[in-house]
């Protein structure tokens, strides 16, 4: 999904001459950029997808675990995951 919103940006980019290269957007302005079509917004959006789909996968494993009761490997889940978004965190 990823990948294709990456390309789909690159491709609009390359029919739209007057569009900005190489920018990315804050996440408060990436709804009105999405509505207006801009290509910045889709390879913003493609790079975000990118990555949140670790997290997702770890929470999804993690919940996975709890489901069969494997209790080791979902606190070994838990700790990627708050390390995962520990660092998103302090990216910020």
């Amino acid at each position: 999904m990823s990948a294709v919103l990456l390309v789909v940006g690159i491709l609009v980019l390359l029919f739209n001459p007057t569009a900005e290269v190489g920018s990315t957007l804050p996440l408060s302005e990436l709804p009105s950029a999405l509505a207006r079509g801009e290509p910045s917004a889709l390879t913003t959006l493609g790079i975000l997808v990118m990555i949140v789909t670790p997290i997702a996968r770890v929470f999804i494993l993690v919940e996975g675990f709890f489901a069969r009761k494997d209790m080791e490997f979902a606190l070994i889940g838990l700790v990627v995951l708050l390390i995962l978004l520990l660092s998103i965190g302090l990216a910020f």
